[in-house]
């Protein structure tokens, strides 16, 4: 049970350092494009040609309406005049 609240995240091996794990992580990736060469190639040209003709066919400028809508505030208005305060009825 102590162990359970203890734990601090995922663990790393002993002995092995940050840039080492970032290099191992990308020698698999790297070994895993290898092994698959044809669908990283059409992930690859998918995503790329997603990419042109979204900014291709994406509007360049872009059209906004603003409305502003006002509403009277009754307690700034019983601050700046001290006159309109509500009285206290008896």
């Amino acid at each position: 049970m102590a162990d359970e609240l203890d734990d601090d995240g995922p663990s790393r091996p002993a002995g092995a350092s940050i840039p080492s794990l970032v290099k191992s992580y990308l020698a698999f990736a790297r070994r895993a494009i290898r092994q698959h060469r044809l669908a990283a190639a059409a992930v690859f040209l998918v995503s790329t040609g997603l990419a042109v003709a979204a900014a291709m066919y994406w509007p360049r400028t872009y059209c906004a309406r603003t409305v502003l809508m006002a509403q009277v505030n009754t307690v700034w208005t019983a601050m700046t005049r001290p006159a309109r305060w509500p009285r206290p009825t008896r």
